[in-house]
């Protein structure tokens, strides 16, 4: 197996896992600092942290068949943007509101990301 598929293989799995930690957790705490609708926001969080997981532990394998630069950019900008947007969802709700900027950008960056992923599979021959 490829390195950068295998990498990118185990980031997904590990994003799966504290996807799952957290959603767990959420259920759990997110009514604690009071933050208006601090259940829905953390449940988006969760949701599109489990997605990207998913979608990036599909693209490890598909990575490991090809050599393709835009599905690495991808990748990377999936990931990136993951972390961004649903980072930015949890602080919001774990700081108390006190934390909201970055998820424009990182829901901007995973879109991206996504159309990337679509070059490269129509790139491919």
């Amino acid at each position: 197996m490829k390195f950068s598929a295998r990498l990118l293989g185990t980031v997904a799995v590990l994003l799966g896992l504290t996807g799952i930690m957290l959603a767990a957790l959420g259920s759990h705490l997110v009514d604690v600092n009071g933050v208006v609708n601090g259940a829905g926001i953390w449940q988006t969080a969760s949701n599109i942290h489990l997605f990207q997981a998913a979608a990036l532990l599909g693209m490890s394998a598909w990575l490991n068949t090809t050599d393709s630069r835009p599905l690495l950019w991808a990748c990377g900008m999936m990931l990136a943007g993951a972390v961004l947007f649903c980072g930015s969802l949890y602080l919001k709700v774990a700081s108390a509101g006190a934390f909201t900027g970055a998820a424009p950008l990182g829901g901007s960056i995973m879109m991206l990301g996504w159309l990337l992923a679509a070059i490269a599979l129509w790139r491919q021959s």
